[in-house]
């Protein structure tokens, strides 16, 4: 391997590890010690680990590496109380698909009475996003711990380990990749002096360092409420993410990487230390970016004294759409080619539609029509399919996209319909 080429794989995987799949396989559920990195020892590693080696950084086979990993991220607010962003992250290292789970703020869970002593707070249910909040402010020793159990409960899943990471987190890790580039798909205009929290971006292709970067993944609504809501949000938060982890593949240096572990020393907490994310480098080292899939949980609205609450489903129906979730993103792929599309401009903008349908047909994809969806629109665009396995060949001329198996909305077996969403401009 060349050597800028093996420095592109350090920095991707450790990156990756961190933000992703980062923890040794043999600590399972030590969450939260403290990890801080000096200069010298990230650039004295770096050199001394080849990612193509087999071995473990003491010298022994990796026999993790076939491991299918579930990991949880959440991301808590500047405070550090409120997890604001959950997300549940499955790789399959057989398939080399990477499936992320998004997770309702707002979801609500039953509390035992064991629970509610331990975090001094007696209502028989909060909202997810609240848990970590109350447990901090009762003192409990490991409060995200508790946030990994009652989503561990709610999905029938067990996590191998999980990383909290500060907004301010966020912030240094993105200008520490001289930003990123991504589509804001509608002007945002939010004031919420409150949270001193401010967003102010236009439409558009553009370069966004950290702190416009905050603001794109936070935002919701906008000053005359016009916006996307919490789902929108989420969607968006999936959007920029894969957006980074390919900023990130660009890096050529090790310097970078040196810069992004030093900014996340203050503000993650994990049970990583460095050798162990280099040692377990090569169980990343093919990751494919066609293969990371993205999916929302779904839920209902409620209310409840006033309160606003989003009702997941029961637990086997959570279980079964995670399940039905992974088994579509590892399905063997089929060729759409012999399928007619039937393209639908599902984000207002005049003959996009059109545009698509002369991209398709010059790849020498047959489309019999196009038109405009009078549904709710959606950030994401939608494939939907008849049968699983297809639909995943389409999914890279799109910015942000799912494949849905729902042949009850299909004219035929035949058809495969696409609903543009708000990003494709």
């Amino acid at each position: 391997m060349k050597k800028h080429n093996l420095k592109k794989t350090i920095v991707f995987s450790l990156l990756f590890f961190m933000l992703l799949f980062a923890g040794s396989y043999g600590v399972a559920h030590h969450y939260f010690s403290k990890f801080t990195f000096k200069r010298t020892v990230i650039e004295e590693n770096i050199v001394a680990i080849d990612p193509n080696d087999e071995q473990s950084s003491d010298g022994k086979t990796n026999d993790k590496a076939d491991k299918e990993i579930n990991l949880l991220l959440l991301g808590t607010d500047k405070s550090g109380y409120r997890t604001d962003s959950m997300m549940v992250v499955h790789y399959d290292p057989h398939t080399n698909t990477t499936s992320m789970f998004s997770i309702p703020r707002d979801y609500r869970i039953d509390l035992s009475e064991n629970v509610q002593e331990l975090i001094r707070n007696h209502s028989p249910h909060i909202k997810l996003t609240e848990l970590h909040a109350y447990a901090k402010m009762a003192d409990y020793e490991s409060p995200a711990s508790l946030t990994a159990k009652a989503i561990e409960e709610l999905l029938d899943i067990s996590f191998d380990h999980l990383i909290m990471i500060n907004i301010n987190a966020f912030k240094e890790v993105v200008d520490s990749v001289g930003g990123v580039e991504v589509y804001v798909p509608q002007a945002m205009n939010y004031d919420d002096p409150t949270q001193n929290l401010h967003i102010n971006l236009q439409e558009g292709l553009q370069l966004l360092d950290g702190d416009k970067a905050e603001q794109l993944v936070r935002f919701r609504k906008g000053n005359n409420n016009s916006g996307y809501g919490d789902f929108g949000r989420m969607e968006m938060q999936q959007y920029f993410l894969s957006a980074y982890l390919k900023k990130v593949f660009t890096l050529d240096t090790a310097f970078n990487i040196t810069e992004v572990f030093n900014s996340l020393s203050e503000f993650v907490q994990t049970d990583a230390n460095l050798n162990d994310v280099l040692a377990l480098m090569q169980t990343t080292k093919h990751i494919d970016f066609d293969k990371i899939y993205s999916h929302t949980l779904p839920g209902k609205d409620n209310r409840i004294d006033g309160i606003y609450y989003y009702d997941p489903p029961s637990v086997s129906e959570l279980k079964a759409f995670y399940s039905t979730s992974l088994t579509a993103d590892q399905y063997p792929q089929q060729d759409s080619l012999e399928y007619s599309l039937r393209i639908l401009n599902g984000n207002g903008s005049s003959g996009l539609a059109d545009e698509y349908q002369a991209l398709f047909e010059k790849l020498g994809y047959a489309v019999d029509e196009t038109g405009d969806f009078n549904g709710t629109r959606t950030i994401k665009t939608q494939i939907i399919v008849p049968e699983l396995g297809l639909g995943q060949d389409l999914k890279s001329h799109f910015k942000l996209s799912e494949v849905i198996v729902d042949p009850n909305r299909l004219g035929s077996k035949n058809e495969i319909m696409i609903i543009l969403g708000k990003l494709e401009i």
